[in-house]
């Protein structure tokens, strides 16, 4: 992903977009769905618990795989977001399709937001998966969703996530064959924790020209 791309995709003003049948809003500075094959191809995964689990997603966006989450049988959904504006956006989506009394949208960056003990059935996250300088600042929150310096934000979750699992729960880190791939299983393995690619998709898009790679984190 490049900073042409990205800002190429942006929206400017609220505007509305179709994805998995149904329609969206997307805030400016929100991550744009509509624009990126990610969103679809991982909101298609067998990323959800069993109907009435609990779900969380880390750095929802428009929180088009929150709400999908919550419609999809989850009986409560819990979203964080960084971007005080994709927590705005996640709750409009979640109203416009009626769902907000499942959905609850916390502002914060990865876990922060969370109780030290709360945990989950099913945890995502479609992470920012380009890596940069660990020196590198971010020059808009909109750039957060897709650069990582350093890598600590995948190093945190890699580290930490587990933790919010409950006992025969699951996590999954949704990445990119674009990603630092080799960075990202040393973390593991520092951390005692093995990924397993569940999910490959098929190739380049308009977009991207690295497939996307659903993996589950499990203990070593």
């Amino acid at each position: 992903m490049t900073r042409e791309n990205m800002r190429r995709y942006a929206v400017d003003r609220e505007s509305d977009f179709s994805l998995l049948g149904k329609e969206w809003t997307v805030l400016p500075g929100v991550y744009p769905s509509g624009s990126f094959s990610s969103t679809e191809f991982f909101a298609r995964q067998d990323i959800y618990p069993k109907p009435g689990g609990t779900f969380l997603e880390i750095g929802c966006g428009a929180g088009v795989i929150a709400v999908t989450a919550a419609t999809s049988g989850c009986g409560a959904v819990t979203a964080t977001d960084i971007n005080p504006e994709a927590v705005r956006n996640t709750e409009i989506n979640a109203h416009r399709h009626g769902v907000a009394g499942k959905v609850s949208v916390r502002h914060g960056d990865l876990f922060d937001p969370l109780e030290a003990d709360a945990e989950f059935d099913a945890v995502f996250w479609n992470s920012n998966g380009v890596e940069m300088p660990g020196d590198y600042r971010h020059r808009s929150t909109y750039e957060r969703a897709f650069f990582d310096p350093g890598y600590k934000s995948h190093r945190h979750y890699i580290e930490h996530g587990l933790r919010h699992v409950s006992a025969g729960g699951r996590l999954f880190l949704g990445f990119s064959g674009h990603g630092n791939a080799a960075l990202l299983h040393d973390f593991a393995e520092r951390a005692g924790v093995t990924l397993v690619e569940r999910a490959r998709s098929g190739g380049a898009t308009r977009v991207y020209r690295h497939p996307h790679l659903l993996l589950e984190l499990v203990r070593a």
